[in-house]
């Protein structure tokens, strides 16, 4: 067995990633993965171009986010081939006949559409992977909850999620947003002495969930916390965060968690900049909802040298004390082709000649692509402890 991903034999019209070993009469595992490859909502050249790539009428995400959805693929194939090298675990299901097949479904980043995507769950899928944002996994998970189905998220990070009675199948392989909640409060009470501090938020699920467990870390370290939230819908976005902004400028806070999107970030800032809530002096953090790419694309240059000196906390699946994260890093991440992947990803939306090269790219995948390989490991993992052979229950 190897890690290849060559499927020769896959049928053109297939629209499933799998590698099937021939010596075992396998039993299909079938996941259902939705990942964020395009922007629903962004529905113009002007309104993408701050945010992703505009390809024949669709916004689709900047390809660091196909560095996450590469790493799903490869887990695929990993699981599949048994491959030790790539996890140990592996060789304890050697004789598990479980083989996994991957529908990957563009979840747009919207509610509608993922649910589209999903189509009928009543029978055809046996765990669903992801989403990635938190504001749809509210919503799959009731569903994938009322079919009985596993779902594993490989990003949705609210606590709101670990709520077991309302979301009783719905797991993930990353951290909820306690964690780097409850760090940012300890940053700013015990490393820069602040006593009031601010949290601006959008108005879903997800921005509402991480403002509430922020304000409850900080108030429990004696901290004052301010906050004020904007909406996300598009026609009245702009008018709300300045909105927002203003009523957070009157404050005293010296330092402000901006828990947003990349659509929402340029408006952030340039209202931050009129009122003086961004200015010398004052800390600014981002959630994992923003990344350091996200930031240059998005902000303007006088905002980014305002935001100079702010920082991201995220989660992150590998560390370079890792070896066999380092291994994997040095070795094999740079070795993979992407004629392996392009079959699987949307012909707008194909991987570039030295995309495995390219250290832009990789650095998306400690933080993204490790928790996207777990999910579709921990489903086959958890496939086999179920039923070692023979169908699913």
């Amino acid at each position: 067995a190897t890690g290849s991903l060559d499927l020769a034999d896959r049928p053109a019209a297939m629209s499933v990633f799998s590698l099937l070993l021939p010596a075992l009469v396998a039993v299909d595992v079938n996941l259902a993965g939705l990942f964020m490859l395009s922007y629903e909502e962004v529905t113009t050249a002007d309104s993408c171009a701050g945010v992703g790539d505009w390809v024949d009428g669709t916004c689709w995400e900047i390809e660091q986010m196909q560095a996450v959805v590469a790493s799903a693929l490869l887990a695929v194939s990993d699981f599949n081939a048994r491959n030790v090298s790539a996890l140990p675990a592996l060789g304890t299901v050697s004789a598990c006949d479980k083989q996994l097949r991957l529908r990957l479904l563009d979840s747009g980043g919207t509610v509608p559409k993922s649910v589209q995507a999903l189509g009928d769950l009543s029978s055809g899928t046996d765990v669903v992977i992801g989403p990635g944002r938190s504001s749809v996994s509210f919503h799959t998970a009731a569903i994938t909850g009322a079919y009985k189905l596993p779902q594993i998220s490989y990003w949705s990070t609210s606590t709101d999620l670990s709520n077991t009675e309302k979301y009783p199948r719905f797991m993930r392989t990353i951290p909820s947003d306690h964690a780097p909640a409850s760090d940012i409060c300890s940053f700013w009470k015990h490393e820069l002495g602040l006593s009031t501090v601010a949290v601006i938020y959008q108005q879903d699920p997800y921005g509402r969930a991480y403002e509430e467990v922020a304000k409850t870390e900080c108030q429990s370290l004696g901290l004052e916390i301010v906050s004020s939230g904007f909406s996300d819908d598009d026609s009245i976005r702009e008018a709300s965060i300045r909105s927002a902004v203003r009523s957070l400028s009157n404050s005293s806070a010296k330092a402000v968690l901006a828990v947003t999107f990349p659509p929402s970030l340029d408006l952030i800032v340039n209202a931050a900049l009129q009122t003086g809530l961004l200015s010398a002096g004052t800390s600014w953090v981002f959630p994992d909802s923003v990344t350091a790419a996200e930031l240059d694309m998005v902000v303007s240059d006088e905002g980014r040298a305002a935001l100079n000196g702010s920082f991201i906390i995220k989660a992150v699946g590998a560390t370079d004390n890792n070896p066999q994260w380092t291994r994997f890093s040095n070795e094999r991440w740079a070795e993979l082709q992407p004629a392996q992947f392009n079959p699987h990803l949307p012909a707008d939306w194909q991987i570039r000649d030295d995309f495995f090269r390219d250290p832009h790219v990789s650095s998306w995948v400690p933080s993204g692509g490790t928790f996207a390989y777990d999910a579709i490991m921990a489903a086959g993992l958890l496939s086999c402890q179920g039923a070692p052979a023979g169908p699913l229950a």
